[in-house]
């Protein structure tokens, strides 16, 4: 599997390389999906609270606080939770401001390298033969 980057060198996705049959395809969607569990609501509102607490909200009360919170736990439950700890954790080196979900969900999607590849192996042409350890292993190490 092989990097695609923008301009800026940002990973943006892969393209699989070599050509697997159908049943490989199955069983790399399968490996991947494997290791990408959402997180739990105790780290999501834990993440949360400290993005909260390392930055500054624009003119906020509580109420709108809490519907915060519930509203972005509710969309980070649909990302994987290592990709989200990894956004959240560097939010607040990234900008002193509390995220809008827009900016969220730009760096989510740009740190989803599992969910990039999972895409990769769903567009690839089904025939041909490859050895599917050494893709995911070597894919997995990428990350």
């Amino acid at each position: 599997m092989r990097k695609v980057y923008d301009q800026n060198f940002h990973v943006i996705g892969y393209i699989l390389e070599n050509k697997l049959d159908p049943k490989e395809i199955h069983e790399a969607i399968n490996a991947l999906e494997a290791t990408m569990s959402p997180p739990d609501r105790r780290m999501l509102v834990e993440l949360i609270t400290e993005v909260f607490t390392l930055t500054k909200m624009r003119g906020s009360d509580q109420i709108e606080l809490d519907f915060a919170v519930r509203a972005y736990a509710a969309r980070l439950a649909d990302y994987p939770a290592d990709t989200v700890f990894a956004v959240l954790k560097d939010w607040p080196n990234r900008s002193k401001w509390w995220p809008s979900w827009c900016e969220i969900k730009e760096q989510l999607d740009k740190t989803d390298r599992k969910g990039m590849m999972v895409k990769a192996l769903r567009q690839a042409n089904p025939k041909g033969a490859g050895k599917i350890g050494a893709l995911i292993s070597t894919s997995l190490r990428r990350l």
